[in-house]
């Protein structure tokens, strides 16, 4: 958060990823997100790309992401690898998520937002 802040992106961040905190947070919002960034595994038996789709479905957008993992069982990590997003893997350098967020920012579709 304080490194995507410090390039001047606005964040916001989220503790949980119980489906109804997520949905209530997008449900009517009046800015899309230009970017998801998740960690693969998260609580609530849920993955990263769970929450990547939930959140895309919600917004009725496909909204570029990324997944963070540090985990390293090779199940987890095919699994990850299946989703077709970008990984990159813990501990995550700055300037490799920088570089990331730049490249897949870049090579998004522009979406618009919805109407207010």
């Amino acid at each position: 958060k304080a490194l995507l802040e410090s390039a001047g992106y606005t964040t916001q961040t989220f503790h949980t990823a119980h489906t109804d905190t997520l949905r209530g947070a997008f449900i009517g919002a009046a800015k899309i997100p230009d970017l998801i960034i998740a960690d693969y595994r998260l609580d609530a038996e849920l993955t990263g790309r769970d929450v990547i789709e939930m959140i895309r479905k919600t917004l009725a957008s496909d909204i570029p992401a990324i997944i963070i993992t540090g985990d390293t069982a090779p199940e987890r990590l095919r699994e990850a690898k299946q989703s077709g997003l970008p990984i990159l893997h813990k501990p995550v350098q700055p300037e490799a998520l920088m570089a990331m967020v730049r490249t897949t920012l870049s090579t998004a579709p522009k979406h618009t937002d919805p109407k207010p």
